[in-house]
């Protein structure tokens, strides 16, 4: 069978990876799920002095771009069938790329168990860890080279990672996160309110205020939170005349009918037609990025293409586009999301990394687990382009210590007893015994 991520790659150059970043960056869209509308403070960072230089090297030839493309393109459509099947009826729409590059943070931090399980998670088995940084922070560089300041394209990322000021971290981990993900370091009192409105600012500041919350409160059993913060802004190659735009009925998943603005134009456009649905691209400044929309026939239901969803046909669906003349009407909309990944990601398999059994020892030789993923997306698409953003915020707690039910000491019969000098340092074995008894009757 012929492999369906065969892509001609050259170091992540544009032509090649065009219609990847999009999915990563933008999620999945669903046009057949009506959009509701609806979607800070400045933080102060101090970085902690790190003592390495953070350069990233990698030797001629890599070739791991074809399988971390692959691994990002699976990651992203297990991650959004699951979350289709939370809530089939409700709007969707989250940034894979984001939540990956939270997770492949935490990652580095990883060991035994947890490690092979977020791997998986991950669809990593086959990239070092190495490997993985290096080709996210490929990934990252390729997407800020294509959006010049005051260009058609902006795309900004940020990462950082707010540390309580009691907890040691392992300086390899620190290296990684500052080499490979730019990640600045803030030591905090975790648990503060403080430190949560100095998150939401910084989240807030970084998403343009498209997200200004990501975490509503931290305990003191929180140990770090690492952030990933994605923003996006593009204009249609080809904008959409708003005089033409024209309040048109929209057909619900429920079937009812309702008036919405629709947008609308002519020309040609990457496209494929099948049976089952539609496809179009529709590229934004110079073609580096694109809205791909996957439009189901009339009769064909959204689950329908969800039953059917896997890397094999997404590629089938989006790799056989070709031009076409054509007119395309889409309605202009917003929408907000936003969801704890928790149950999502045990349900994928990483169940091990939010118990008691968790393993991050190479990130710190505190016991240390997962408490929460959370995720936040919002998007607005208009005649002159769309704007979008997403937030994603790992929450690192102490592991639970098994609590013990309190002892009960009853001496209600005989019993024997001694009365002891510790030996030097606290020794047991060179303890002086200074009395010993035997109590048989107390009277």
């Amino acid at each position: 069978m012929k492999d369906p991520f065969n892509f001609n790659f050259n170091r992540f150059n544009r032509s090649s990876v065009s219609r990847i970043p999009l999915l990563a960056l933008l999620g999945l869209l669903s046009l057949g799920l009506w959009p509701t509308h609806g979607m800070g403070s400045r933080s102060q960072e101090v970085p902690v002095r790190i003592p390495f230089e953070p350069t990233v090297t990698y030797g001629e030839g890599y070739g791991e771009e074809v399988v971390a493309q692959q691994a990002q393109s699976r990651f992203a459509l297990k991650l959004f069938d699951h979350l289709l099947r939370q809530q089939p009826q409700e709007n969707l729409f989250f940034s894979p790329l984001s939540i990956r590059l939270a997770l492949s943070m935490l990652y580095n931090g990883a060991s035994g168990e947890t490690q092979t399980a977020m791997a998986e998670v991950l669809e990593a088995q086959d990239l070092s860890l190495n490997e993985l940084n290096w080709s996210n922070a490929q990934m990252v560089g390729w997407l800020a080279e294509g959006s010049p300041a005051g260009g058609p394209v902006q795309v900004q990322m940020a990462n950082g990672l707010w540390v309580d000021q009691t907890l040691t971290l392992q300086p390899q981990f620190l290296q990684a996160l500052a080499t490979y993900y730019q990640a600045v370091v803030n030591r905090v009192d975790l648990g503060s309110r403080q430190t949560v409105n100095q998150i939401n600012g910084w989240v807030a500041e970084r998403t343009q205020g498209k997200i200004n919350r990501i975490v509503d409160r931290l305990s003191r059993e929180d140990l770090m939170v690492l952030l990933n913060a994605i923003y996006f802004k593009g204009e249609w190659t080809q904008p959409f005349d708003p005089e033409r735009t024209q309040t048109q009925p929209f057909t619900r998943l429920d079937g009812r009918r309702v008036r919405v603005p629709m947008m609308v134009q002519s020309g040609r456009y990457d496209y494929l037609e099948t049976e089952q649905l539609q496809v179009v691209s529709l590229p934004y400044g110079e073609g580096e990025l694109e809205m791909l929309i996957l439009l189901p026939k009339k009769g064909v239901k959204l689950e329908s293409l969800r039953a059917e969803l896997s890397p094999e046909t997404w590629q089938e669906w989006t790799g056989s586009l070709r031009p076409r003349a054509g007119s395309v009407r889409i309605p202009k909309f917003e929408l907000a999301y936003e969801t704890d990944l928790t149950s999502v990601l045990q349900q994928l398999g990483l169940g091990v990394a939010f118990s008691n059994r968790a393993d991050f020892s190479q990130m710190t030789p505190e016991p240390a687990r997962i408490s929460k993923v959370l995720h936040k997306a919002a998007i607005e698409v208009n005649e002159e382009g769309s704007e979008a953003a997403a937030a994603t915020g790992v929450i690192v707690s102490r592991t639970a210590v098994d609590r013990q039910e309190p002892f009960q000491f009853v001496a209600d019969r005989p019993f024997w007893f001694a009365i002891v000098a510790s030996g030097s340092g606290g020794n047991p074995a060179a303890q002086t015994v200074l009395f010993m008894g035997s109590l048989v009757d107390p009277k």
